[in-house]
Order: C-alpha cells, then sequence, then structure tokens
C-alpha cells in the first residue's frame, strides 16, 4: 500500500513570489498541531559545498500526499508542513543555501488522479516561466530543477528512493474524487500502456548512500536510504510517471529532474527523523548535480 493523500496543497514559496493556483490550499505553519511539537527538529549542521561547486544551485518543487482511504494521518504531508515552518527560519534557509538548496515550492496534493494533472500543470507553468529566464539565477548560479515527490508506504521500515513508474493506472479502491480505474489503463494516453520511465540505479543508490551517510553524520544512524523499484499502481506511480513525461521537453530534454521519495509511518520514523531524510536527500541531489550533472531517467515512450 503506497501513496496518499488529500486535497491540501501547500503553497509554501520562497525567492520566487507566492505560489499555488486554484487547485491549492494555502496551509500556514499555525496549523500545525501541538502534536506535531512534541517531535521538535534536530537542528543539524549541513555539510557546506565546496567553493568550486558554489556556483550550481538545485531548486526544488516539493509535494506531499494528505489523506486517502486507508490513511487519515499521511506522515508526508506533516513533512511538508514542517518544511514550511524551515523556510521562516532565515538561519536555516541560508544554510540549505549554502548547500546549493532552495526549497521554491511545497505543495499538498489530494490523493486524486485529477489533482495529480492539475497541479503538475501549475506547476509546469512556473517552471516553464523560470525557464525563459537566462540559466543563471540573480545570485549568479547555474540552475537545475527538481521535483521531488513524497509519499508513504505503510510497509517500509526505511525510506525508497523509487527507480521506476510504469505508464498504468489500476486502484484497489478509488481515489480522492471517486475515480476508480479497475482494468490497467495508460496514465499518460499518449504513451504505451505499460511504459516505463526508469532511473539509473547505480547512480541512485550513490544518492541513497551519500543521504544515508549525511544522516549518520546528523546522528541519525541506523536508518536506510535504498533504491526500490516498484512504486505500486496507486497515486505514487501515478504522480511519478505523469511527471516524469510532463518534464520531458519536444526537444528530449528533461524540463526538470523527478524523484520520487517513499516514507515509513511515523510509527517507524519519528517526523523529525522524515524531515531530516529528505533535507539530506536534497543536499544530496544538489551536491551530485553540481558535481555530476543532473541525473535525468529514460522515458521510453
Amino acid at each position: 500500500m503506497r501513496a496518499a493523500s488529500t486535497s491540501k496543497t501547500v503553497g509554501a514559496h520562497e525567492e520566487t513570489g507566492h505560489l499555488g493556483g486554484a487547485h491549492s490550499t494555502y496551509v500556514s505553519s499555525a496549523q500545525v498541531t501541538n502534536a506535531e511539537h512534541e517531535n521538535e527538529l534536530q537542528v543539524v549542521d549541513l555539510p557546506r559545498a565546496p567553493p568550486s561547486l558554489s556556483k550550481a544551485v538545485t531548486y526544488f518543487y516539493i509535494t506531499g500526499f494528505g489523506r486517502f482511504a486507508l490513511m487519515e494521518d499521511n506522515p508526508t504531508e506533516r513533512v511538508v508542513l514542517r518544511l514550511r515552518e524551515i523556510l521562516q527560519d532565515p538561519g536555516r534557509v541560508q544554510m540549505l543555501h549554502e548547500r546549493l538548496v532552495r526549497i521554491v515550492d511545497l505543495r499538498i496534493l489530494e490523493v486524486s488522479a485529477a489533482a495529480a494533472h492539475e497541479t503538475l500543470a501549475e506547476m509546469k507553468t512556473q517552471c516553464l516561466q523560470m525557464r525563459q529566464k537566462p540559466n543563471i539565477s540573480s545570485d549568479g548560479r547555474n540552475r537545475t530543477v527538481c521535483f521531488l515527490h513524497l509519499g508513504v508506504d505503510a510497509s517500509a521500515d526505511g525510506f525508497l528512493v523509487e527507480r521506476s513508474a510504469v505508464n498504468e493506472a489500476l486502484f484497489r479502491f478509488p481515489d480522492e474524487r471517486g475515480w476508480q480505474p479497475t482494468t490497467p489503463i495508460p496514465i499518460v494516453r499518449g504513451a504505451q500502456l505499460g511504459a516505463r520511465y526508469e532511473l539509473d540505479g547505480e547512480a541512485l543508490a550513490s544518492l541513497c548512500e551519500r543521504t544515508e551517510s549525511l544522516l549518520n553524520e546528523w546522528g541519525r544512524t541506523n536508518w536506510t536510504v535504498r533504491v526500490n523499484d516498484d512504486a505500486g499502481r496507486f497515486l505514487c506511480n501515478y504522480l511519478f510517471y505523469l511527471s516524469a513525461f510532463e518534464g520531458l521537453a519536444e526537444n528530449g530534454h528533461h524540463l526538470w529532474q523527478t524523484f520520487f521519495l517513499h516514507c515509513p509511518m511515523e510509527t517507524v520514523a519519528p517526523l523529525a527523523v522524515q524531515v531530516d531524510a529528505v533535507l539530506a536527500f536534497m543536499v544530496a541531489v544538489a551536491q551530485s548535480n553540481a558535481q555530476q550533472g543532473p541525473l535525468e531517467g529514460i522515458l521510453a515512450r
């Protein structure tokens, strides 16, 4: 059982003006429950990027999911809310900037196919507007865009970075708008049913190792981050494939990187650990992009 969400989109924004749209619901940090604060985040010293990499920056658009049929309280919604709180702390924002990470957009998606299409259309428009500018940001840094999608896997004992997504929708139960394909149908009609989006497994394993290493440095020991090859067939796989497909420009170049990170339940990994895992993964991606160039998958149409 994977994936997740209610129709809450956290339109969070940093550096580029208010983000969100008709299908996004703004969620303020005041809406985080007191229970969440019982699990305070550890203040960690993120490793700085070497001076030689200081011109390469990755801009992150992050989505989580809300409630859905089998899960009233989705941890990825709480992770996104906590990330939004971090963006209100200038010191922590500066710390992320020094590690080549810019968080541009934070959203909580409703767990529905329609919401996935609506939200990605908004995010794509925003990304294209940024792409129309020179590929150097106002502070003189190169610009790489990454769409990082978060979902929950109730059976996971650690963090799973998905290697592939499949152009196939087959739901065991309806999404939050009542839609349920009971026989396999393509997510993208212009692509073959069963076509796959795949990331290089070796490169992805290296990102997982970087992420685990950072967590260990921060005192988050004994947490695994590993490559997984089954994103399910519910909204996690749906969003992952759709995001990868929409990110491919007509000339074959990628408009953005696409990653999907499955988080375990909070009974397995406390919220503070989950937030640190997401931060560590972003730092690992940003530094890998700076050193080796963006990791982009292969999309078979």
